[in-house]
């Protein structure tokens, strides 16, 4: 799934847990393994 989100400064784990079904540990969680990813590229929750 590809999501534009256009607001500066919320933080990816937050982010990815409003857009998803996903807790915010559970984003987190698929952030450190590189399945949320920004630009395609690994980033850190914050």
């Amino acid at each position: 799934m590809e999501v534009i989100v256009k607001e500066a400064g919320v933080r990816l784990d937050k982010a990815g847990a409003e857009l998803t079904e996903l807790s915010r540990s559970q984003a987190n969680e698929a952030i450190k393994a590189g399945t949320i990813l920004v630009n395609n590229q690994k980033q850190k929750a914050r």
